[in-house]
C-alpha cells in the first residue's frame, strides 16, 4: 500500500512539472504573439505618418529609423522567445520521458510515432517550414521596409 502511495505522488510530481513546463512555453508562445501584435501596430502608426502627405522627407528620417529598431527588437525579441520556448519544452519532454519509462504500460512512444508520421503525411512541405522563420522574416522586413524608407529619403 505504501509503495503504490509512493509512486502515485512520485507520477503526480512528475505530471505537475511536466504540465508547468509546458504552460511555461504556452506562455512564451503569447508573450511573442502579443508582442509581435503591438510592433504591427507600431509599424502601421509609423507607416500612416510617413506616408500622410505622399511626401517623404528628411522630417520622415526618424520615424524610418525608429521603424528599423522595431523590426530589429522583433526580431530579436522573437528569437529570445523561442529559445525560451524550446527551454521548457525540452524539460517537459524530459518529465514526459521518466514518466514514459516508470510507465511501460503505457505506449507513449508508438502514439506519438504514429501521430507524427500522420501529419508528416498530411503537411509534407509546410511540415518541415519552421514557425519560428515566419516570426523572424516578418519582422526582419518591418526593419527592411524601414531601411528602404531611410535610403530613398536620404538619396532622393
Amino acid at each position: 500500500m505504501v509503495k503504490v502511495l509512493i509512486m502515485e505522488s512520485e507520477r503526480d510530481i512528475l505530471w505537475k512539472y511536466y504540465e508547468f513546463e509546458l504552460s511555461q512555453a504556452i506562455n512564451h508562445e503569447s508573450s511573442r504573439v502579443s508582442i509581435t501584435n503591438m510592433i504591427l501596430i507600431i509599424t502601421g502608426v509609423i507607416i500612416t505618418i510617413i506616408t500622410y502627405d505622399e511626401n517623404l522627407s528628411t522630417n520622415d528620417l526618424p520615424l524610418s529609423l525608429f521603424l528599423i529598431v522595431v523590426g530589429i527588437f522583433g526580431v530579436v525579441f522573437n528569437a529570445k522567445s523561442y529559445e525560451r520556448f524550446n527551454f521548457h519544452n525540452t524539460r517537459a519532454g524530459g518529465y514526459r520521458n521518466l514518466l514514459e519509462e516508470r510507465y511501460p504500460n503505457i505506449d507513449f512512444l508508438k502514439a506519438r510515432e504514429l501521430s507524427d508520421r500522420e501529419n508528416k503525411e498530411k503537411f509534407f512541405f509546410i511540415n518541415k517550414l519552421r514557425l519560428n522563420w515566419l516570426w523572424l522574416i516578418l519582422n526582419g522586413l518591418i526593419s527592411l521596409f524601414g531601411l528602404t524608407i531611410t535610403i530613398i529619403i536620404l538619396f532622393t
